[in-house]
């Protein structure tokens, strides 16, 4: 059959054009008649039947009539010219599929087996975390005025945070559980400076563990699994034509694509012989930068915080630690902001400085004697000159971190001389907590009732800074009440503290018997 077959299919972006024709059909012939069909031949007579088991021969079939002529066929028509074909890519054969395995039967499910009981509830605890919005500069001794009702008491080591590179830890000197006044120490450990109004509160210490769970309900019995039927080979893949086609296009974009914050391609820009993949990368993937951190370290102490004066730490440890930062994602670099560090820098009594370039280091003093009041310790790290960080497409992104010192982080001991006095009973003088010698003095002191005469009592080293005032605590109001100092007379008394003879002053009670109850000398 001749045709004539003209088809365009024109698709234009930018220079992209394929152009396909064909020639024009030719008109079609008329078919000719049907012939008339012949007449059945007369049928053939029956052969006789054979005996049982074996057929009898076929009779001879009746011969065919005579077919009818066939009718005259129409004229055909002339074909029209055949248009110029484009040039077709080549056709990667296509691999035979393997054969699928057949699938295993399902194994029957298990029974499930009942639920355990759950666990009671443990009692609730104390209450600690909090917040204040009191204005305090970071490094020194202060007063927050935080949450009420809560469970601090004195001596308790808390840390009060305004981030995580601006924090201090400290003692409670007071607290106040009606009107949330929270009173610490000088810190004994402080990171970061300055002034601020958004604080977080807690114990400085580690958390409590869980409850107990309930027991669980037995596990039901698993059904057996059916097999599995074997895969069938995958057939391979057949080669894909090559993509030659390009994208040109001399109008400057009018708009930032895909936005003006972060735009893939600029206005203005042209395009010239760009593939496919060149610009779905253009488009797809922009130029990405890496998020720098600088490094920073760490510095302890094996000792720390409130000692006894005169006691003897055998082995006082220095610990220092050195993070190189990041720089994330890496994009090429070794993804560290700064290079090795290159010398631990340490100040206090006993200690130098070491060469290192490990990112961990330590020195130790011996028998150290502690004295009174604060001695401190410094540990800051010296580092190389870092990399340069690149963008996602390998370019230069901000600049090398120059060689440089981290900032000194300082560690204290506080040298103190214990308090003692009738917390326990009116026959024994028990040591307190340690606390600092310039802040109240709290004393849980035991009932004189059946004391045999014997008085409540506190003995306070004459290092002390001088007491001025006594407040009892009303457990009606929950607030301290000032009583008069002069109920209680003192006397000079010698203690003996760490093999050294140490002089105190003892505030004995003067007044008739009275109960257990909280006092506070105030300095």
């Amino acid at each position: 059959m001749a045709s004539n077959v003209r088809f365009v299919d024109s698709l234009k972006v930018g220079a992209y054009q394929t152009l396909v024709e064909g020639g024009s059909s030719g008109s079609g012939g008329t078919s000719g008649t049907s012939g008339t069909s012949g007449t059945n031949g007369s049928s053939g007579t029956s052969g006789t039947s054979g005996t049982n088991g074996t057929s009898g021969t076929n009779g001879t079939s009746g011969t065919n009539g005579s077919s009818g002529t066939s009718g005259t066929s129409g004229a055909i028509g002339s074909s029209g010219t055949s248009g110029t074909n484009g040039t077709s890519g080549t056709n990667g054969t296509s691999g035979s599929s393997g054969i699928s395995g057949s699938s295993g039967t399902s194994g029957t499910n298990g029974t499930s087996g009942t639920n355990g009981t759950s666990g009671s509830s443990g009692a609730n605890g104390d209450l600690y975390r909090t917040t204040s919005t009191t204005s305090f500069t970071l490094g020194v001794s202060g007063t927050l005025t935080v949450g009420t009702g809560l469970a601090y008491s004195v001596a308790q080591s808390i840390i009060i945070v305004f981030d995580t590179s601006n924090f201090q830890e400290c003692e409670v000197t007071t607290y106040n559980s009606a009107t949330g006044a929270l009173a610490f120490q000088t810190p004994t450990r402080t990171v970061g400076s300055g002034t601020y109004s958004t604080w977080n509160i807690n114990l400085d210490g580690a958390s409590g563990g869980d409850g107990s769970s309930g027991t669980s309900g037995a596990d039901g019995t698993s059904g057996s699994s059916g097999t599995s039927g074997a895969d069938g080979t995958s057939g391979s893949s057949g080669t894909s034509g090559a993509d030659t086609s390009t994208y040109t296009n001399a109008t400057a974009t009018p708009i930032n694509f895909p936005s003006d914050d972060d735009p893939n391609i600029p206005s203005g820009t042209t395009f010239s012989n760009k593939t496919f993949p060149e610009m779905m990368n253009l488009m797809l993937y922009p130029t990405l930068n890496p998020t720098l951190s600088n490094p920073s370290n760490g510095f302890s102490l094996s000792t720390s915080g409130l000692q006894i004066i005169g006691s003897t730490i055998s082995t006082l440890t220095l610990s220092a630690t050195f993070n190189k930062g990041t720089i994330n994602p890496a994009y090429g670099t070794n993804g560290f902001r700064s290079g090795d560090p290159n010398q631990y820098n340490y100040g206090g009594t006993g200690v130098s400085n070491q060469t290192s370039t490990a990112l961990t280091n330590s020195t130790t003093t011996s028998n150290y004697v502690v004295v009174q009041g604060n001695q401190s310790w410094t540990g800051a790290v010296q580092f190389d000159q870092g990399p340069q960080p690149l963008d996602s497409k390998g370019g230069n992104f901000s600049s090398p971190l120059s060689a440089g010192t981290t900032s000194t982080i300082t560690r204290t001991i506080n040298g103190v001389y214990p308090v003692f006095g009738t917390t326990v009973n009116l026959s024994t003088s028990t040591q307190f907590s340690l606390q600092t010698m310039t802040t109240l003095i709290q004393a849980s002191l035991v009932t004189e009732s059946g004391g045999g005469g014997l008085k409540q009592y506190i003995e306070v080293p004459n290092a002390w800074s001088t007491i001025t005032g006594l407040q009892q605590f009303n457990t009606l109001s929950n607030v301290y009440d000032t009583i008069s100092l002069s109920s209680f007379t003192t006397s000079s008394v010698t203690k003996t503290i760490q093999g050294q003879t140490v002089n105190y002053t003892k505030y004995t009670h003067n007044g008739g018997a009275i109960g257990a109850r909280i006092l506070r000398f105030l300095t």
